[in-house]
């Protein structure tokens, strides 16, 4: 259970972090009105780069060289 929980939150790590990503893109280009997005296309391509970011992980293994980094850094590995 706790493991699945674990998981559960990486996957929702890294969707956050491609949402955010796009979020404070279109901050900026609102800001600049270099792009006129609206919250729709925003929340699409939020989606978007979080399925990215996904398969990104999943074929680099991001989460496991970093959780061995961490480790090594901590001393622990």
């Amino acid at each position: 259970m706790k493991e699945e929980l674990l998981k559960r939150g990486k996957s929702f790590a890294w969707r956050f972090g491609g949402m955010a990503l796009v979020a404070l893109l279109a901050f900026i280009s609102s800001n600049l009105d270099l792009l006129k997005l609206s919250p729709e296309v925003v929340g699409l391509i939020g989606l978007i780069v979080g399925e990215i970011t996904k398969s990104i992980n999943s074929y680099f293994e991001l989460e496991q060289a970093i959780g061995r980094a961490v480790k090594r850094l901590a001393g622990r590995g």
